[in-house]
């Protein structure tokens, strides 16, 4: 077999792998609260106005125009509900899953044109696929894995000019066309791609190079697209539109964090948390991407060095911002993968065995988890959280493949080669434990997690012609309308204080939904039903007779 012909099968075993983890049962659990139900209900609005214009330039979600992302995942969400005008879980959750399975595949091309070594591109695309927040990520309805396949396509096109592949002015246009993608999909951070390639030609000294990659019809290619879309918004939005899409979530979420705030250190500690399990590399590729760093005629090490570039950029891009969630430095986790996947790579080329340190990890995190999986199988139920507790099944497979991969750890270490054996073994073990939690651990997360109940326990108590205000809970609001559609669709109303309350309840309104902190603000209501646990404890109430200045 030909070195092409065993990349390309070495290229379909791992976007095969990423589909079998990443596709199964994407519309078996309800959707999570807040983010997933809410994208739903955009998308699902998008596909009942069919073929109206207005629905597809101007999303709304709740019949009011929607002002904090750009359109393209709704879009791509709202294509299978078309014909039925409904779009389902698993139906808002591919286009996410599906970026997360190209994402994957593109990190293993990236590697071969970055690393210039199979085996390492073939461990940086494992090792992304079965970083645990990456692959939860990808099988939720989430706009950052879209945006990440975007911007990593972008830079793969960077890549191929780097290393003299295609035209120079077919890879600019590519470039620049999937940084217009990256740009529709969540705003400007869609263009930090233009960044690493500042940056990387600085890191190069070749500080005028840059300038061949932005030519006026380039940036038409990755302004264009978005701008167009935003005038035409515009002449069809309300009043106080731009001022939110494009004031508020520009400027005020960079410069003071308008939902998110975090201090300026997040990543340190969030980004290993987020990487995990694979963050045990880091020190691994650190070692390797110091010794490489000045090999400057050699092409592998000016791979490491865009990989480094393309991680410090958004990293310290994101430690700026004062909005900051762990989920926006997902579109660096390829660029980490890649680091990693070559350190790897280094540590155990020509070697018989693996390292000591790297033996001794694995084969206590395999006995570990074995023995926790067993302890857990034996306790079952165990409450992690009010509303979730954990499966004996989970516990029984955890165990079961942890033992499994343990016993077949030491059977490698017999073997020829046994170091990539062992490797190999410990991210099958990594991707089969992920597996289990998603298909059997995942289920019992969901009542807890979705507001599927608070919904039609709202509808039912707002009676067939009553309306449900809701008090704060901003986060609810789609899942509340998506959900409501299927129990009775009563109209829901946002009240952000205790006037608009009161005057939501004086013209007709049967029902509130709060918070129970909240609902202190509001004596006039009467408690009818609480929801969930905990501090998320959601309380359903109506009015007194006294507040409507009726006799007790």
């Amino acid at each position: 077999m030909t070195s092409i012909a065993r990349e390309r099968l070495m290229a379909a075993g791992v976007a095969i792998a990423a589909a079998l983890l990443l596709l199964p049962g994407l519309g078996e659990l309800d959707l999570w609260a807040p983010d997933e139900p809410r994208y739903a209900e955009i998308a699902d609005e998008i596909a009942r106005g069919g073929d109206g214009a207005s629905h597809w330039l101007l999303p709304r979600l709740n019949g009011e125009a929607y002002s904090q992302k750009p359109p393209l995942y709704y879009w791509l969400a709202a294509l299978p509900g078309l014909e039925t005008g409904r779009v389902s879980a698993g139906e808002v959750r591919l286009p996410s899953a599906l970026a997360g399975v190209v994402l994957v595949t593109m990190t293993f091309w990236l590697g071969r044109r970055f690393l210039t070594r199979p085996m390492a591109a073939l461990y940086a695309a494992g090792i992304l696929l079965t970083s645990f927040r990456f692959a939860h990520l990808a099988r939720r309805a989430q706009l950052d894995v879209l945006l990440a396949a975007f911007e990593t396509l972008a830079l793969l096109f960077f890549a191929r000019q780097e290393y003299g592949h295609g035209s120079r002015r077919g890879n600019v246009a590519l470039f620049h066309a999937a940084v217009g993608a990256a740009v529709l999909t969540k705003g400007p951070v869609g263009l930090l791609p233009f960044l690493v390639v500042i940056a990387y030609f600085a890191t190069e000294r070749r500080r005028g190079a840059w300038r061949d990659w932005f030519p006026a019809w380039g940036l038409a290619l990755s302004l264009g697209p978005a701008a167009l879309w935003l005038a035409s918004a515009l002449a069809l939005a309300p009043p106080g539109f731009f001022e939110v899409a494009v004031i508020e979530n520009l400027f005020d979420r960079f410069a003071s964090g308008v939902s998110h705030p975090r201090p300026f250190y997040y990543y340190v500690f969030q980004f290993p948390a987020d990487f995990m399990p694979w963050t045990l590399l880091w020190p691994l590729a650190a070692v390797a991407l110091v010794q490489s760093w000045r090999q400057e005629p050699r092409a592998e090490a000016r791979g490491w060095r865009l990989a480094a570039v393309w991680l410090g950029v958004f990293f310290v891009f994101f430690s700026l911002s004062a909005e900051k969630r762990g989920l926006y430095l997902l579109p660096a986790f390829p660029a980490a993968a890649l680091l990693c996947g070559a350190g790897l790579e280094r540590a155990v080329a020509g070697r018989e065995r693996l390292p000591f340190p790297l033996q001794a990890t694995l084969g206590i995190g395999l006995l570990s988890l074995a023995i926790a999986g067993t302890v857990a199988a034996a306790l079952s139920p165990i409450e992690l959280a009010p509303g979730f507790a954990l499966p004996r099944a989970l516990g029984v497979a955890i165990a079961g493949i942890s033992l499994g991969a343990f016993l077949l750890g030491l059977a490698a270490s017999q073997k020829q080669h046994s170091a990539r054996l062992q490797v190999a073994v410990a991210l099958v073990w990594v991707f089969a434990v992920e597996s289990s939690l998603f298909r059997v651990g995942y289920p019992a997360l969901d009542t807890a997690k979705s507001p599927r109940a608070v919904a039609q326990a709202a509808n039912r108590l707002a009676g067939p012609s009553g309306s449900i205000g809701l008090f704060r809970e901003s986060a609810l609001l789609g899942g509340l309308v998506y959900y409501g559609r299927l129990y009775g669709d009563r109209p829901v109303i946002s009240l952000e204080s205790a006037e608009e309350v009161a005057a939501f309840l004086e013209s007709g309104g049967s029902l509130v939904v709060a918070g129970q902190p909240d609902l202190r603000e509001l004596p006039g209501l009467m408690p009818r039903e609480s929801l969930r646990e905990g501090r998320r404890t959601l309380v359903l109430a109506v009015a007194t007779p006294s507040a409507h200045g009726d006799s007790p």
